[in-house]
Protein backbone atom coordinates (compact mmCIF):
# COMPACT_ATOMS: atom_id res chain seq x y z
CA UNK A 1 0.00 0.00 0.00
CA UNK A 2 1.19 3.65 -1.18
CA UNK A 3 1.63 6.14 1.34
CA UNK A 4 2.40 9.58 0.28
CA UNK A 5 5.01 11.99 1.77
CA UNK A 6 6.30 15.33 0.85
CA UNK A 7 8.64 14.03 -1.81
CA UNK A 8 6.36 12.00 -3.26
CA UNK A 9 5.00 8.34 -2.35
CA UNK A 10 6.41 5.32 -1.10
CA UNK A 11 5.42 1.42 -0.71
CA UNK A 12 6.92 -0.25 1.37
CA UNK A 13 5.49 -4.04 0.60
CA UNK A 14 7.15 -3.60 -2.87
CA UNK A 15 10.11 -1.92 -1.78
CA UNK A 16 9.68 1.00 -4.17
CA UNK A 17 9.50 4.91 -3.95
CA UNK A 18 8.85 7.89 -6.05
CA UNK A 19 11.34 10.30 -4.68
CA UNK A 20 10.73 13.40 -6.45
CA UNK A 21 9.56 12.14 -9.76
CA UNK A 22 12.10 9.42 -10.05
CA UNK A 23 11.22 6.33 -9.12
CA UNK A 24 13.60 4.02 -7.03
CA UNK A 25 14.39 0.42 -5.80
CA UNK A 26 14.52 0.55 -2.07
CA UNK A 27 16.99 -2.14 -2.17
CA UNK A 28 19.18 -1.04 -5.23
CA UNK A 29 21.44 1.66 -4.59
CA UNK A 30 21.36 4.78 -5.71
CA UNK A 31 23.37 7.83 -5.85
CA UNK A 32 24.36 9.54 -2.61
CA UNK A 33 24.79 13.03 -1.44
CA UNK A 34 26.73 14.06 1.61
CA UNK A 35 27.78 17.51 2.56
CA UNK A 36 31.82 18.44 1.82
CA UNK A 37 32.01 19.10 5.22
CA UNK A 38 30.43 15.51 6.25
CA UNK A 39 33.51 13.68 4.57
CA UNK A 40 36.85 12.89 6.32
CA UNK A 41 40.38 14.98 5.06
CA UNK A 42 41.64 11.81 3.29
CA UNK A 43 39.22 12.19 0.87
CA UNK A 44 40.64 15.66 -0.26
CA UNK A 45 43.71 13.82 -1.19
CA UNK A 46 42.34 12.27 -4.16
CA UNK A 47 43.70 12.94 -7.80
CA UNK A 48 40.99 14.72 -9.54
CA UNK A 49 39.50 15.51 -12.83
CA UNK A 50 38.80 19.04 -13.15
CA UNK A 51 35.56 19.38 -15.57
CA UNK A 52 35.81 23.29 -15.43
CA UNK A 53 39.11 23.20 -16.83
CA UNK A 54 38.35 20.65 -19.13
CA UNK A 55 35.78 22.78 -20.83
CA UNK A 56 37.59 25.61 -20.85
CA UNK A 57 40.62 24.20 -23.03
CA UNK A 58 38.46 22.85 -24.95
CA UNK A 59 37.03 26.44 -25.85
CA UNK A 60 40.04 27.65 -26.48
CA UNK A 61 41.31 23.96 -28.84
CA UNK A 62 43.42 22.47 -26.80
CA UNK A 63 45.88 25.24 -25.73
CA UNK A 64 47.08 25.18 -22.44
CA UNK A 65 45.50 27.72 -19.75
CA UNK A 66 47.97 29.58 -17.50
CA UNK A 67 46.63 30.65 -13.92
CA UNK A 68 42.36 29.15 -13.97
CA UNK A 69 40.97 29.52 -11.14
CA UNK A 70 38.93 26.15 -10.44
CA UNK A 71 35.41 26.40 -10.07
CA UNK A 72 34.76 22.88 -10.74
CA UNK A 73 33.05 20.48 -10.69
CA UNK A 74 35.64 18.06 -10.20
CA UNK A 75 35.48 14.13 -10.40
CA UNK A 76 36.74 12.29 -7.74
CA UNK A 77 37.78 8.30 -7.76
CA UNK A 78 37.10 6.02 -10.41
CA UNK A 79 36.69 6.96 -13.52
CA UNK A 80 37.35 6.56 -17.41
CA UNK A 81 36.90 7.92 -20.97
CA UNK A 82 34.39 5.83 -22.80
CA UNK A 83 34.80 5.56 -26.60
CA UNK A 84 32.30 9.14 -27.15
CA UNK A 85 35.04 11.37 -25.19
CA UNK A 86 32.67 11.30 -21.76
CA UNK A 87 34.06 10.15 -18.46
CA UNK A 88 31.76 7.18 -17.10
CA UNK A 89 32.21 5.61 -13.58
CA UNK A 90 33.65 2.39 -13.03
CA UNK A 91 34.90 -0.12 -10.15
CA UNK A 92 38.73 0.02 -9.98
CA UNK A 93 41.30 0.46 -7.04
CA UNK A 94 39.58 3.54 -5.20
CA UNK A 95 36.50 1.70 -4.97
CA UNK A 96 34.03 4.74 -5.43
CA UNK A 97 33.10 7.68 -8.24
CA UNK A 98 32.20 10.92 -7.16
CA UNK A 99 31.13 14.20 -8.50
CA UNK A 100 32.49 16.73 -6.08
CA UNK A 101 30.93 20.31 -6.13
CA UNK A 102 31.94 23.35 -3.66
CA UNK A 103 29.37 21.81 -0.80
CA UNK A 104 28.16 18.84 -2.08
CA UNK A 105 29.57 15.32 -3.10
CA UNK A 106 27.62 13.15 -5.40
CA UNK A 107 28.57 9.14 -5.41
CA UNK A 108 27.46 7.44 -8.42
CA UNK A 109 28.88 4.40 -7.87
CA UNK A 110 30.89 2.49 -4.56
CA UNK A 111 31.55 -0.72 -3.23
CA UNK A 112 30.37 0.67 -0.06
CA UNK A 113 26.15 1.46 0.87
CA UNK A 114 25.01 3.47 3.44
CA UNK A 115 20.64 4.14 4.31
CA UNK A 116 19.89 7.50 4.19
CA UNK A 117 16.87 9.77 3.44
CA UNK A 118 15.48 11.28 0.32
CA UNK A 119 17.43 14.51 -1.02
CA UNK A 120 15.92 17.36 -1.81
CA UNK A 121 14.24 18.14 -5.37
CA UNK A 122 18.01 19.54 -6.03
CA UNK A 123 18.84 15.22 -6.42
CA UNK A 124 15.77 14.13 -7.34
CA UNK A 125 15.79 10.36 -7.01
CA UNK A 126 19.19 10.26 -4.75
CA UNK A 127 20.02 9.55 -0.84
CA UNK A 128 20.83 11.96 1.78
CA UNK A 129 23.39 10.43 3.57
CA UNK A 130 23.81 12.97 6.17
CA UNK A 131 20.44 12.03 7.27
CA UNK A 132 19.02 8.76 8.71
CA UNK A 133 16.51 6.69 6.44
CA UNK A 134 16.00 3.96 4.71
CA UNK A 135 16.57 4.26 1.66
CA UNK A 136 20.16 2.69 -0.26
CA UNK A 137 22.78 4.80 -1.77
CA UNK A 138 26.55 4.70 -2.55
CA UNK A 139 29.08 6.03 -0.24
CA UNK A 140 32.54 6.53 0.29
CA UNK A 141 34.55 3.62 0.64
CA UNK A 142 36.22 3.31 4.19
CA UNK A 143 40.45 4.29 3.87
CA UNK A 144 42.23 0.68 4.45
Amino acid sequence: MKSYTTYGWIDRDKKIAQLNGILVDMEKPTTGVSSSNELPNWFYEFETIDLGYEEAVEAVEGEEIEDYDSTGPWLVGDWRKSEDGKYEPFDGKEGFSAIQRESVVQFVLSRTTKRGAPCSPCYPGQVDLDTDGEFLGYTLTEED
